[in-house]
């Protein structure tokens, strides 16, 4: 769950980034850059749907882990709020849910 701290400082809880969050500011970075390549370029529809599986498969994997970790700390911290105890072990299990949902688009996107 946790990626970034402050280089200095006292450690303080609050102001830690998460993997997901700092994930999906990634992800949503990457596919800008490949919907503008898309349409820019000559790039081929089966060519951007195995660009996007890869874009989807980066998104679940990161999804699984902070699932995990939400579930076995009792601690979350998504879109800049942070659950402890039963929420974030409910919210552990909605990431691991959308984990399984998106490995299993995954699988349809490597079969095209």
């Amino acid at each position: 769950m946790v990626l970034l701290r402050p280089p200095i400082g006292p450690l303080d809880p609050g102001r830690v980034r998460g993997l997901f969050d700092l994930a999906g500011a990634v992800t949503g970075i990457l596919m800008m850059v490949l919907i503008s390549a898309f349409v820019l370029t000559s790039m081929s529809p089966l060519r951007f749907s195995k660009w996007l599986t890869l874009l989807i498969f980066a998104m679940g994997s990161v999804l699984a882990v902070d699932g995990a970790l939400s579930m076995r700390t009792g601690i979350d911290r998504t879109w800049h709020r942070r659950r402890d105890g039963r929420s974030a072990r409910l919210m552990g299990g909605a990431k691991i849910t959308g984990a399984v949902y998106a490995l299993l688009m995954v699988v349809i996107g490597v079969t095209l």
